[in-house]
């Protein structure tokens, strides 16, 4: 398993479980570093308003977010200030290429904010948060340690970038 110390790993429970809030509160936080972000999403829906960068049809397809004002989550992402926002739809089997692929878009000493489901079965991150319950009541996980919170503005303010690690103070 390759080490990404420089990517930021954002997994959740499901939908509406603060994924992209929190992702967008660290972004917000961390975008005078030129942070790009990453979505990942398990199943294909048909794109409009993303720019195509990559598509190996039925396996994977990478796009390029270019459109700051919708409700998509990889929208909010860039208007939260990442430099770059890519959105990536995978099959299971597809995810492991598509992340050797969007890695060739990405330098090594950037800051990378992932929201994604299964990556990290396949890299290990420089941090991994698990959002989990109500969007009022969070528990996030590092590295075995688990840590209820209470607001995700406060915790977004204790997890940062330094030295081309994420690192918690949580």
């Amino acid at each position: 398993m390759d080490s990404f110390n420089n990517v930021l790993i954002i997994s959740g429970d499901g939908r509406k479980s603060g994924k992209t809030t929190m992702a967008c509160r660290l972004i917000s936080r961390h975008s005078e570093m030129g942070v790009i972000a990453v979505k990942i999403c398990p199943h294909f829906h048909e794109q409009h308003e993303r720019e195509p960068v990559k598509i190996v049809k039925g396996h994977f397809e990478v796009f390029r977010e270019l459109m700051p004002d919708s409700e998509k989550d990889s929208s909010l992402m860039l208007k939260a200030g990442a430099s770059d926002v890519y959105y990536v739809q995978c099959t299971d089997s597809g995810l492991k290429d598509a992340w050797n692929y969007i890695t060739t878009l990405i330098p090594p000493d950037v800051p990378v904010i992932c929201e994604s489901g299964g990556l990290a079965n396949f890299i290990k991150p420089g941090l991994h948060i698990i959002m989990n319950g109500s969007i009022q009541d969070k528990k996030v996980f590092f590295t075995g340690i688990v840590v209820r919170i209470e607001n995700i503005n406060e915790a977004a303010e204790k997890i940062l970038f330094d030295k081309n690690n994420w690192k918690s103070n949580l």
